[in-house]
Formats: C-alpha cells, structure tokens, sequence
C-alpha cells in the first residue's frame, strides 16, 4: 500500500512539474513575444510618421502638378494672346506707314492745288484787265459803230478788209469771254478742290493720331504681357524644381515603405512560427462550420487575398488578408468569426492594432487596423463577439478591416472559411 501511495505521490509531482515547465514555457514565450511586439510597435510609429509624411508629400505633388497644368494652360494663352497682339502692332504699324506716306501726298497735292489755283488767279486777273481795256477802248470811241466803220470804206477791197477785222475783233472779244468764265469756273473748282483735300488732310491727321494711341497701347499691353509670361514662366520653373524635390522625397519615402515591407514579411514569418509555437500547446478545437463574416453591414473588398499592387510602394506583393472596406466603417465593429480565445492583441507594427485568436486546431483568424482593441490575451469569446474597432492604424491607406486566416501560422485564402468549401 505504501508502494502504491509512493507511486501516485511521484506522478502527482510529475504531472505538476510538467505542467509547470509547461507555463513556464508559455510565458517565456508570451514575454519573448510581447518584447517583439514592443520593437514592432515602436518601429510601427516610425512607419505611421513616415506614412503621414508619405501622403503629405503626395498631396503636395498633386498640388504642384494640377497648378503647373494651370500655369502652363495660362502660359499657352498669354503667349497666344501676345503673338496675337504682335501681329495686330505689326498690322496698325504697317497702316501707319501707309497712312503718313499718303498724307505726305496730301500735302504735296495741296501744295499742287493751291499752286494752280494762284495760276488762275493770275490767268484771271490778266484777263480781266485784259478785258478791262477793251472796254475802255471801246468806250473811248462809242460813237463809231462797226456799221459806220465799213460806210467808210473807200473801195470794195476796203470793206472785205474792215470787215474781216471787225470779225476778228468780235471773234477775239467772245474768246476773252469765254475764257474768263472758263478761268472762274476752273478757279471755283480749285477752291473746292482745296477744301477737299483739306478736310481730307485733317481726317487723316485725326485717323494717324488714333492709330497712334492705338499703337501706344498696344505696346504698352504687349509689354505687361511679355512681363506676365516672364513671370509665369519663372513660377512655372520654380514649380518644377519643387515637383522634382518631392518627387525624389517620394522615391526616398517609398524605398523606407518597401524596406519597412520587407521587413514586415520577415516579422509575418515570425508571427507564423510565433502562433504556431503557441497553438501546438492550444487545448482549443475548432468546431467547424462557415466562420462569422467579420465586418457586418460591410461587404465591400477593397484589396483580394493574393498577389497584388501594392498601393504605396506600387510594387508587386503578396496580400496575406482581405481588406473590407466601405462608408463610414470607421470606428465600426470587427467581429469574431468563430468561437476562440485572444491569443495577441497590440500594436503589432503595419499591422496596426491587431488582434489574433486561436480557434483550435491549429486555425487563427487576425483583425488588423483598427481604431481600437476591444479584447485581451487570454480572453475567450464567442463567434459575434466585437474585437476590434475598424480604423486605419500601421500601413493603411484609409479606414478598413484587414481579415486573415491562418493554419498552422501559415496564411491562406479566407474564402473557404467564410463562404464554406
């Protein structure tokens, strides 16, 4: 009897010392665990800070690009306008040109005019002095008559030959009147003629004065144009040069994000062995079954299980979840999908607030992104159970939940679990 007392009392003593090398395991491994998770935090931060000045610099470049194209729609249609402009100057100095030589002709018509008219004045004045005399002849011998002139004549050859005279003499004084009304009529014209082109002096005058001003201020326009296309073309370059500064930060921010990546795989690959180190010692059972979708009223997938873009780095990467995502989900309830217990629930780097359950053999499900954790390590919950607040914590572009499966620790695709296979 005191054999069998012995027996059990050693077994006792050996269960209890395995079952406390046991715990003693698991807590090594939960503090290891939660020091990685501090380290995975802390750089976490640096990737969040880093993230915000990602999108900042982003948003910068978009500004500058949307306001060069501004700038450069604003140049085309300054230097349109100015070459417009330049080919209007070209055209009134052309004009003007014309304008002045025919208003120097003009004036040497005028000059012409005024000259022939005082050459009529002159024609006239002989001609009525001219004319003045003859009448002064004739009154002189008013009392001799053409008749009585040709009685006198002595023989017939006499009288053909006053008679031709005083024709001559008839023919001569209607000629000297004939041209003395010609001469009035010509100087009458004259005048006209140099009032017209007077009048057509001064309208030319008037008009070469106006396209002078016009002139004047289309230089002037044109000036402050060519001043306004310097000057867009100097804050064009400015812009460029800054576009070219973030542009390169972007590149220098995006390889930190890729690098910052790589490391984020490597850390899922210890997540893996981490969560199957402490699912082997798991008492858990999965009870099977289609699991709980984990965003109810949400059933938008922003980013699918498997390879894709990355939408910060532009790379080509793996993609371990599905990103549910939709209108106002921020702050909204992730749910668990099945029956577990919390066997993570921190800050875990680009992740972001991030939760894990351990559902039994060897099936976890993780929440990652949220807000805020509504759980802790070790706490069991029920398939329903709210988890996580959905936000955009760690390496996210905007608000949603990124859901995973994993067997083992292993990722795989989620759609058998939650659609059933």
């Amino acid at each position: 009897m005191k054999r069998f007392f012995a027996f059990l009392l050693i077994l006792v003593l050996a269960f209890s010392i395995s079952g406390q090398a046991i715990a003693a395991s698991l807590d090594d491994a939960k503090n290891e665990l939660k020091d990685v998770n501090k380290e995975i935090k802390q750089a976490n931060e640096k990737l969040d800070k880093v993230k915000k000045q990602q999108k900042s610099a982003s948003d910068q470049l978009m500004v500058l690009e949307r306001n060069l194209e501004a700038k450069e729609k604003e140049l085309k249609r300054l230097e349109s306008k100015l070459a417009e402009n330049l080919t209007i100057l070209k055209q009134t100095e052309d004009e003007l040109a014309i304008a002045e030589k025919e208003l120097q002709q003009a004036y040497e018509d005028l000059e012409a005019v005024k000259q022939d008219l005082e050459d009529a004045k002159m024609a006239a004045k002989e001609q009525e002095e001219l004319m003045a005399e003859r009448l002064r002849v004739m009154y002189m011998d008013k009392n001799t008559s053409y008749l009585e002139l040709l009685f006198e004549s002595k023989s017939l050859n006499d009288f053909f030959v006053k008679l031709d005279m005083i024709k001559q003499m008839i023919a001569y004084d209607n000629q000297v009147l004939q041209d003395m009304n010609k001469t009035r009529e010509d100087i009458e014209q004259k005048k006209r003629d140099c009032e017209y082109k007077t009048r057509d002096i001064e309208l030319r005058k008037t008009q070469i004065e106006d396209k002078k001003a016009y002139l004047e201020q289309k230089k002037r326009e044109i000036n402050n144009e060519r001043t306004l296309v310097s000057r867009q073309k100097a804050s064009i370059e400015t812009d460029q040069q800054e576009k070219e500064r973030l542009l390169k930060e972007l590149e220098k921010e995006k390889a930190r994000i890729s690098k910052e990546l790589d490391e984020l795989e490597r850390l899922s690959k210890e997540l893996e062995k981490k969560i199957k180190e402490l699912t082997e010692k798991s008492k858990e059972i999965y009870a099977g079954g289609i699991m709980a979708w984990p965003a109810p009223g949400y059933s938008h997938i922003s980013s699918d299980y498997g390879y894709r873009i990355h939408p910060i780095t532009k790379k080509y990467k793996m993609h371990t979840g599905i990103d549910i995502a939709g209108s106002n989900i921020y702050g909204k309830s992730a749910i668990a999908a099945a029956d577990g217990v919390v066997i993570l629930a921190q800050y875990y780097r680009g992740y972001g607030n991030t939760v894990i359950i351990d559902h039994g053999s060897g099936i976890t499900t993780l929440y990652a992104h949220g807000s805020a954790i509504k759980v802790r390590v070790g706490q069991k919950v029920k398939k329903g159970d709210p988890v996580l607040a959905i936000g955009s914590t760690g390496n996210s572009n905007g608000p949603h939940l990124h859901f995973e499966v994993r067997i083992n620790g292993a990722h795989t695709s989620p759609w058998p679990y939650l659609r059933g296979k």
